[in-house]
């Protein structure tokens, strides 16, 4: 893995952990709205692959 792909990799899972912890803490509408937000990365099997990395992103 390089270190590109290393820093994708860690931005996702804060992200995700993130999302969770706000799960949480969040009810009704607000709750949904984020499981919504995050549902593909979190109930199916995404990859890095399936991200999008910006050189932008990167720089």
């Amino acid at each position: 893995m390089t270190l590109d792909e290393t820093r994708a990799q860690e931005s996702i899972e804060i992200a995700i952990t993130n999302a969770i912890t706000r799960m949480h803490i969040l009810q009704g509408k607000n709750r949904r709205a984020i499981i919504s937000e995050y549902k593909e990365w979190l109930f199916q099997n995404s990859s890095l692959e399936d991200v999008v990395v910006l050189k932008s992103d990167l720089e």
